[in-house]
């Protein structure tokens, strides 16, 4: 049996975390029985507002969310089984649906995976220009090995060199 419906984020009772879903919510699917249980299989489309986690624009997207569930019309004391346990006649499909929406949620939407998101110095959305700030940051525990490397040993070369069993080191000279 096929199914195709047009519902609300209200008509499901979203709660506030699903905030980001805006406009109609499209259901299609189909209910086959299997002869030991109902597979209900479909997809949810749906629309959302969200914020980019790096620059904290706000941005629209289009969902499609699969779903694939079963229900059986006897209980199963199983404790990992798939089964949703049926009711009656009728198919109760928003706790399905509710559920696949929550979990359809991106936990750090991005606007586009090249977004550069904001300068940590003065805030301004990388997207649209750069800031000029200095954003080198160097972890205290590299901060000797920076010395050296602001030291100018571009010109030497050095070479460790065991000798009896210790390291030694060696300048070595280019001859180039």
């Amino acid at each position: 049996i096929s199914f195709n419906f047009v519902t609300s984020p209200d008509m499901l009772a979203l709660s506030q975390d699903a905030a980001w879903v805006i406009g109609d919510i499209r259901v299609e699917g189909e209910v086959v029985n299997n002869g030991q249980n109902f597979e209900v299989k479909g997809i949810i489309k749906l629309g959302a507002i969200l914020q980019c986690s790096r620059c904290l624009n706000d941005f629209s997207q289009e969902f499609d969310i699969m779903f694939d569930e079963y229900y059986s019309e006897t209980l199963n004391d199983d404790y990992e089984a798939r089964e949703n346990y049926l009711e009656g006649d009728e198919l109760e499909l928003t706790q399905l649906l509710q559920a696949n929406i929550y979990f359809a949620e991106p936990l750090k939407p991005l606007c586009n995976e090249k977004c550069r998101g904001i300068c940590p110095e003065c805030g301004a959305n990388l997207n649209e220009a750069p800031c000029g700030c200095n954003r080198e940051t160097l972890d205290p525990r590299l901060a000797t090995l920076k010395k050296l490397l602001n030291n100018d040993y571009s010109s030497r070369s050095f070479q460790e060199v065991i000798i009896n069993g210790s390291t030694k080191t060696k300048n070595v000279q280019s001859t180039s």
